[in-house]
């Protein structure tokens, strides 16, 4: 995201209201990620990106990402859609006229 620091695109709601009104027939909303995947994410490369850097404490986030990988194995797929959802895959089908 750098150098602009935000994302763009719809949330579940936009596609919820304007796809009916356009005669769409939502099929599956997913959403591309959340908070807990992108934290995951990112505990994973703290280690090699604080070492990368030169920090003294690499060691030390080596651990905290092997720590956080234990925690998101306990929580067993837990999401939080809400929070850092990077967009949404959106199937959904024109409805004919003649179609319920």
């Amino acid at each position: 995201m750098v150098p602009y620091h935000h994302c763009i695109g719809f949330s579940c709601y936009w596609y919820e209201h304007h796809l009916p009104l356009r005669g769409f027939l939502i099929r599956e909303l997913t959403p591309n990620g959340d908070w807990f995947a992108y934290l995951q994410q990112e505990l994973m490369r703290l280690g090699s990106t604080v070492r990368r850097y030169g920090d003294w404490s690499w060691p030390l986030a080596y651990v905290l990402g092997l720590l956080g990988s234990l925690y998101f194995k306990i929580m067993d797929g837990k999401s939080a859609e809400d929070l850092a959802c990077f967009g949404w895959q959106c199937v959904a089908k024109k409805v004919q006229s003649d179609e319920p």
